[in-house]
């Protein structure tokens, strides 16, 4: 009975759109999955060491390898 009446066009208002909750949904669980950890630091980058040793190389003036 609730999903014939989504298909029909919702309860009454038959100008919005069915799908329109969904797409909010999408949308929101996308936003959240792209931009939930821009910006924190990471501890264990497995480059870390590597970066440390060139930018200490190109202080010292030393050829890199």
């Amino acid at each position: 009975m609730f999903w014939n009446s989504i298909k029909r066009g919702g309860y009454g208002d038959s100008s919005s759109s069915p799908t329109t909750p969904a797409y909010l949904v999408l949308a929101m669980l996308s936003l959240f999955i792209l931009f939930h950890d821009l910006g924190k630091p990471v501890l264990f980058d497995s480059d870390e060491g590597r970066n440390a040793e060139v930018a200490r190389e190109i202080l010292l003036g030393t050829p890199l390898r």
